[in-house]
């Protein structure tokens, strides 16, 4: 059994105490090969400053545990198939499936191709050759893979110059690695874009020889993979952007359908609107014809659409140029505008957790975050936001332990300009972390979340660096349904304590556990890290200076999750 002393400290905040922010290492990343693995987070490390060339990296969230996973290319440290090698509508594509990052990579023999690691030298290796030879993958803007996980097959696009680029598929093995179906046969290829998971299938965007870009679905067999529906007959089709390539449909599963932006005249200008479907001809309708939707921004950052309770939530504009919000639950009849209260309006972007959606909004006063509810009386602004010259914005949000961390941009910091900065939030609590300026999505690993950015606190902040935040243990957002274990899988004992408490986790582990007591003002008396693998039971001894009283223990731990209990101390003094 491990002793642990505790000891009070007085008067401390949440925040400083438990909460930090801090630098792993001095790297520049590539964001879009942030991915956990295993334990780990598998990332795409710049080895020479200045340069757009990378390779593929692990950490553990230490600069010590920090590492070169493989060097691909033994010639060159230009590997990796990223964000700088190519610009498009969809790119830099890598993806987990089976507890591996499979991603694009060139060795310098194979050219540019898959590639597949579980974060180990032994475990990333060549997966499959599209096309045999030192050029590889045809790694133009409308050929990169666009990976799909559904029903246990990690979907993609995949070909070659002869039989142009179609749906593919893998169950991990090379054997198992095969076209779904020729949908255009032939050099062109049916080339299918923006691949999302719905109800046993994959839905995508491409084109065959008959129409032009349509909406398709696929259950990974030749036969199942068909048109849905011709919503704009014609050489155009529905999805077609005016040149050689799909137009993004934004995809959003809500409730019993998927819903989708289309052109039903498939004419220029490209007119999009709302559509759903149920994976029918006859279930797929459209829902408006006068709307106007909420631009996503130049790198999608922006998220426009949300699920709240099984209704779709959507923003756009009809007949002024004011972003509104919009709900649907499928029918013409039930796409309905979401009234805002007490003069609130909305910019994207917008984040479903619990039993509300949470998005930027301003009222006459100031800017900052505000929620809705789905109802046109129950939004209101939670985070006044104002400072001189400044606006409030929300981009990249992330969810743990039913919390929100999101990037609130154009936060001012004299005399160092206008910064980013990581806002934690639960709905009624919001931390907003100071010094540095994050410039990826927060990634978790663990109970930490991995992500790069700049140290404002310097002149120039120049250099990007790899952080980890370790955030405060604040309670779970409204309508988050949070698992607890049992009282048999879980006792703290005994209670009331008096000189020692016992934390006892049933056929579980307390290693990487954050463990707290707070008391009823949400000061923090204790704070502790577990680091000992395979230790179910702690015992602590209670120190004899503690007010006896009413607390709370709080364990967050990556093996169970979060457990809350009230804990009584009554020491003998």
């Amino acid at each position: 059994m491990k002793k642990i002393l505790l000891t009070i400290i007085a008067c401390f905040s949440i925040v400083s105490l438990f909460a930090q922010i801090t630098m792993i290492r001095p790297d520049t990343i590539e964001p879009s090969y942030m991915h956990a693995v295993n334990g780990k987070i598998l990332y795409a490390h710049r080895p020479v400053d200045g340069q757009f060339i990378f390779e593929l990296w692990a950490t553990d969230g230490t600069n010590a545990g920090s590492y070169r996973v493989k060097d691909i290319n033994p010639n060159s440290a230009d590997e990796l198939f990223s964000i700088f090698t190519s610009s498009g509508v969809q790119k830099y594509a890598s993806v987990v499936f089976n507890n591996e990052l499979y991603f694009l990579a060139d060795d310098g023999i194979h050219g540019m191709e898959f590639w597949k690691s579980d974060g180990t030298n032994a475990g990333t290796n060549l997966f499959f050759e599209t096309e045999p030879g030192l050029m590889g993958w045809d790694f133009a803007d409308s050929k990169v893979p666009g990976f799909c996980v559904s029903n246990g097959t990690l979907f993609f696009k995949s070909g070659d110059a002869s039989h142009g680029y179609e749906l593919w598929k893998t169950d991990g093995t090379t054997a198992g690695t095969v076209e779904v179906s020729d949908i255009y046969p032939g050099a062109t290829g049916s080339n299918p874009y923006f691949i999302t998971a719905f109800n046993g299938k994959v839905y995508f965007t491409a084109r065959d020889n008959v129409h032009g870009w349509e909406l398709f679905c696929s259950d990974g067999t030749p036969s199942g993979t068909t048109l849905v529906k011709d919503i704009a007959p014609g050489a155009a089709g529905a999805f077609n952007d005016g040149g050689n390539l799909s137009i993004n449909p934004q995809f959003k599963v809500s409730g019993n359908y998927l819903y989708f932006l289309a052109d039903n005249n498939g004419l220029l200008p490209v007119e999009q609107h709302w559509w759903r479907t149920d994976g029918t001809d006859a279930g797929t309708i459209q829902l408006e014809t006068t709307l106007v939707p909420q631009s996503t921004g130049a790198y999608n950052q922006y998220i426009t659409t949300a699920d709240l309770n099984g209704e779709f939530i959507f923003i756009a504009t009809g007949g002024t140029s004011t972003s509104k919000f919009w709900k649907s639950d499928g029918s013409v009849s039930g796409t309905t505008e979401v009234l805002t209260n007490n003069g609130l309006q909305l910019r994207p972007s917008i984040m479903s957790i619990g039993s509300y959606i949470y998005f930027n909004g301003s009222d006459t006063d100031s800017s900052g975050l505000a929620r809705s509810d789905g109802s046109t009386s129950g939004s209101d602004l939670i985070l006044n936001y104002v400072q001189a010259g400044s606006s409030f914005n929300v981009t990249n949000p992330s969810f743990m332990n039913g919390n929100m961390f999101f990037h609130m941009s154009k936060y001012y910091t004299s005399p160092l300009g206008a910064h980013s900065r990581i806002v934690q939030s639960n709905g009624a609590t919001h931390i907003i972390y100071p010094g540095v300026e994050p410039l990826s999505t927060l990634v978790p690993l663990g109970t930490d979340l991995i992500f790069y950015g700049h140290d404002t606190t310097e002149a120039v902040p120049q250099y990007t660096r790899l952080y980890k935040l370790h955030p405060a243990p604040l309670s779970p957002a409204i309508g988050v349904d949070v698992p607890e274990l049992s009282n048999a899988e879980f006792k703290i004992f005994p209670n009331p304590a008096s000189e020692e408490l016992n934390i006892l986790v049933k056929d579980k582990n307390l290693n990487r556990s954050h463990i707290t007591i707070m008391d009823i003002n949400g000061r923090v008396v204790y704070s502790y890290f577990e680091n000992e693998s395979d230790i179910g039971l702690i015992s602590i001894p209670l120190a004899g200076d503690i007010s006896n009283g009413l607390y709370f223990i709080s364990i967050n731990s990556p093996d169970f999750g979060r457990i809350t209990s009230k804990l009584i101390i009554n020491i003998n003094k």
